[in-house]
């Protein structure tokens, strides 16, 4: 009996001690690496981008009946002083987003220019996000999200709420969540696929 307890004590001892070893090695895996001067450099040009988008105004109108696809429309205020591109856009309600252009048209382009100091508007018969076949209705007092992707900026994400079918102009924002452009959103973009 005397043998097993003190077999037992270095056991114990033993498994103490590489749980000792085996935390200290994961708390220094885990340590971030210092970003490169060139890796900071970047790191700032893309946060000063980001913070210069102000996206606002965002809505959609209720899809009637067995409708597939949707318009989303926004505001997009580019704050700096450098241009900026909207280059892609995405949707976890819709098989596929993609950027169009207003007018008779009605054509996908690959991105929109948003120059420095200016806004670009998505509205009604104009630029707007088309989400292709819809994975299910639109409700109005529902919200989704939508993720913009821009060349310098990277991505942002906005709640779309969603008005009535013959809507002209956005639901009305409670003052408590104007602000807010992530307020009352359902679900995330999907991100397991590339910005369409």
């Amino acid at each position: 009996m005397r043998y097993y307890a003190g077999a037992c004590s270095a056991l114990f001892a033993a498994c103490l001690a590489l749980t000792a070893s085996v935390s200290a090695y994961a708390a220094d895996a885990a340590a971030p690496a210092e970003p490169t001067p060139e890796e900071a450099a970047a790191a700032a040009v893309i946060a000063d981008a980001r913070a210069a988008i102000n996206i606002t105004a965002a809505w959609t109108r209720a899809t009637p009946g067995n409708a597939t696809n949707a318009a989303v429309y926004l505001r997009i205020s580019n704050n700096g002083t450098e241009p900026e591109r909207l280059i892609g856009v995405r949707a976890a309600m819709a098989e596929r987003a993609e950027i169009h252009t207003g007018g008779a048209a009605m054509a996908a382009v690959e991105g929109l220019d948003v120059p420095a100091g200016e806004t670009l508007a998505f509205a009604p018969n104009d630029n707007h996000i088309m989400l292709i076949d819809l994975r299910a209705p639109l409700l109005e007092g529902d919200s989704f999200l939508v993720q913009l992707e821009f060349e310098k900026g990277g991505s942002q994400t906005v709640a779309v709420p969603v008005g009535a079918a013959n809507a002209m102009a956005p639901p009305l924002v409670s003052a408590g969540n104007a602000e807010d452009i992530t307020s009352g959103a359902t679900e995330e973009p999907a991100d397991d696929s590339a910005p369409q």
